[in-house]
């Protein structure tokens, strides 16, 4: 049950992310994006953003960019 609530987590988190990032390629740009600015538009520090990117790799929480 605890793994399962986990997942939705990072799936709400990962949806976040990926949201502000498509909405600011198509405002500002792909190559004038950061990552502080994706961070910032998905109300996130950019240390917390990177930190959730990295835990892709896990078994959980993979990523289907």
């Amino acid at each position: 049950m605890q793994e399962r609530m986990r997942q939705v987590e990072f799936s709400c988190i990962r949806r976040r992310i990926v949201q502000a990032a498509i909405r600011l390629h198509r405002e500002i740009g792909f190559k004038k994006t950061t990552v502080a600015d994706i961070a910032r538009g998905a109300s996130m520090s950019p240390a917390n953003s990177f930190t959730a990117s990295s835990l892709q790799g896990s078994r959980s929480t993979r990523w289907s960019w």
